[in-house]
């Protein structure tokens, strides 16, 4: 138990430790204020000078509005290329009003303010947006805060875009309404991934039939699902993603490593370690993943929890469904040579996964 905690708790750490570096990074951040008035938006685009230092023609960290005025043409065509508004499916048409040079009155940084106006045929009912200013080809970790007025100037929606979530959609009338829908197809969506998976099927036949008590088993999958989720918080303190072949080998090594405890037939004392090990790698692995599935960037964390808690469930379905099956043969003399088999086939398994990889 004091090893399995040992484990979590490293996780833990790791999740926290670095939780400055994301701080440290909001002087890369923008705004973005859109204001509906019938068939048109007028937006207002902030980006600060450090995200923008390839218009910096004197190269002395700063933006004048000399230097916009002589890239006018250069910044409109790059604008025009990566920030897109639709209604109701069709693209609106897209005009840059002026840029200029400002100090942010809320926090005094530099700025660069864009004004643009988008126009549509008809009266804006369904708005979809899709940023994708600075977050490739210069910043990838940029993030922008997006607000969206009615006529009346009141808020009606408010979101933060990133490289994992930068499309969204307004729909008029629709308010500011947390996406309660969204949270089943990610649970869905984190069962079905499971289910999916051989190395989770082979894991959970070698604990089937480790485990004596069915309590245990759903200890172990709580525990593989917390350090899952810890795992993903790593990457997202790190942004640092593990490279999916590195985790399905860490993860077929450790297979490998229960199915021959399973042949001679020890008793797995680090089960919830090597669940604890598996999850955590899995979560390393799979962040970028889940974010790309569409969760929205202001709610990533309670949508990582979601699509968790799918994996929790389906694991647990699956050992739970094995489990019942391994105990029917237990008391049976073939019970034995059930175990060997189940450990000769999940080391063949583990040996044809690793080679077509």
């Amino acid at each position: 138990m004091k090893r399995l905690l040992a484990v979590l708790l490293l996780f833990a750490w790791l999740g926290t430790a670095m939780g400055t570096t994301v701080d440290a990074h909001n002087l890369n951040n923008g705004y973005t204020y859109i204001r509906l008035h019938g068939s048109t938006a007028e937006v207002r685009l902030l980006l600060p000078h450090m995200v923008l230092l390839t218009y910096d023609l004197n190269r002395n960290e700063a933006i004048s509005d000399d230097e916009l005025k002589a890239q006018s043409d250069a910044i409109s065509a790059y604008m025009e290329n990566h920030f897109h508004l639709y209604n109701n499916l069709l693209p609106m048409t897209y005009t840059l009003v002026d840029m200029k040079t400002i100090i942010q009155q809320q926090t005094e940084d530099p700025m660069v303010e864009f004004n643009f106006r988008f126009d549509s045929d008809n009266v804006i009912e369904n708005l979809n947006i899709v940023y994708d200013v600075i977050l490739a080809d210069v910043d990838p970790d940029h993030q922008n805060y997006i607000q969206i007025y009615d006529d009346k100037g009141d808020v009606v929606m408010q979101r933060v875009v990133d490289k994992y979530s930068h499309k969204f959609t307004y729909v008029k009338g629709g308010g500011m309404k947390f996406p309660a829908r969204l949270l089943a197809v990610f649970i869905a969506l984190g069962g079905q991934h499971a289910v999916r998976s051989v190395l989770f099927l082979l894991f959970a036949v070698c604990l089937s039939f480790h485990a004596v008590r069915f309590r245990t088993l759903l200890e172990t999958a709580l525990v593989f699902a917390v350090a899952n989720m810890l795992g993903c918080i790593v990457s997202f303190r790190y942004g640092y993603n593990l490279p999916i072949l590195w985790a399905n080998w860490f993860v077929i090594a450790l297979i490998f490593y229960c199915a021959v405890d399973l042949f001679r037939k020890k008793t797995l004392h680090w089960r919830k370690g090597w669940a604890a090990a598996f999850g955590g790698a899995h979560g390393l692995a799979t962040f970028s993943y889940v974010m790309g599935l569409g969760a929205p960037a202001e709610y990533k964390m309670i949508f990582l929890l979601a699509f968790d808690a799918g994996i929790f469930l389906a694991f647990a379905g699956l050992v739970g469904a094995l489990y019942a099956l391994v105990t029917l043969i237990r008391r049976s003399p073939l019970y034995r040579a059930a175990e060997i088999s189940a450990a000769v086939l999940v080391g063949l398994s583990n040996v044809i996964l690793l080679f077509s990889m």
